[in-house]
């Protein structure tokens, strides 16, 4: 499997991001369990589907969650839409700590379980789960406030029936679609929050393909790690 990814993306990344990746891939695998990696966010035993992107081993998923605790303002009493919630972990936190309401996607059936076993553990009456590709689950006519997407940002082809390589591998259509698609979902002063690894290239930045699509990125925090800078992004319509 591991060579077959390498040849599918050998003229997208280098050598060093190929193994780097190969290493997230076999990194982020595993069986159905819990964790108290993120006890002191108040989530004790959280849930992990095995086929689900395990948060405690990411490099990104502790740094965006330890923000978006720390910085509730940003989502007090808002009306939120998290794409890509995998594991449920921002979402469940923003639920936890303030929004209003959240309403949670993916595309893998496995993560819109693990996000609706999360919010019960956690009692959180404020999320609502569905199933979609990006935004075809949400009604034109619903807007929120904060949209957050914690996307595929490493440029290659994900592998077929690995459900994880779908969490980190995208060849430049996502960025695009989601830039393009998510201001229509915006609120009076709505906003994004993303993030991002300079570890991965450049294919998928978006502070590279914002300004076409009329957006404006300003940069919340930086995290210095041993693999590089590590974003945590705001997205909003550019000023005219």
């Amino acid at each position: 499997m591991q060579q077959t990814w390498k040849r599918s993306c050998d003229w997208m990344l280098n050598r060093n991001q190929q193994e780097y990746v190969s290493k997230l891939l076999q990194k982020y695998q595993g069986p159905t369990h819990e964790t108290d990696y993120f006890k002191d966010l108040g989530l004790d035993r959280f849930i992990v589907l095995e086929g689900v992107l395990s948060p405690e081993k990411s490099a990104q998923s502790p740094l965006f969650a330890r923000f978006l605790y720390e910085h509730k303002n940003l989502y007090k009493n808002a009306d939120v839409l998290e794409l890509g919630s995998g594991s449920g972990i921002l979402g469940i936190i923003m639920a936890k700590y303030g929004a209003k309401r959240v309403v949670a996607t993916d595309i893998q059936d496995v993560c819109v379980r693990n996000i609706k076993e999360n919010s019960l553990r956690y009692n959180l009456d404020c999320i609502e789960t569905r199933q979609g590709d990006l935004f075809e689950c949400i009604d034109e006519k619903e807007k929120f406030d904060l949209i957050v997407f914690n996307y595929p940002f490493f440029y290659g082809k994900p592998i077929k029936g690995n459900t994880i390589s779908i969490a980190i591998l995208d060849e430049g259509n996502i960025i695009k679609r989601f830039l393009s698609e998510g201001p229509r979902y915006f609120k009076p002063n709505g906003k994004i929050i993303t993030a991002f690894s300079e570890v991965a290239g450049k294919g998928n930045d978006p502070t590279i393909h914002a300004k076409k699509y009329g957006l404006y990125i300003g940069v919340l925090e930086t995290f210095e790690t041993k693999t590089g800078k590590k974003f945590i992004y705001e997205v909003t319509k550019a000023q005219t």
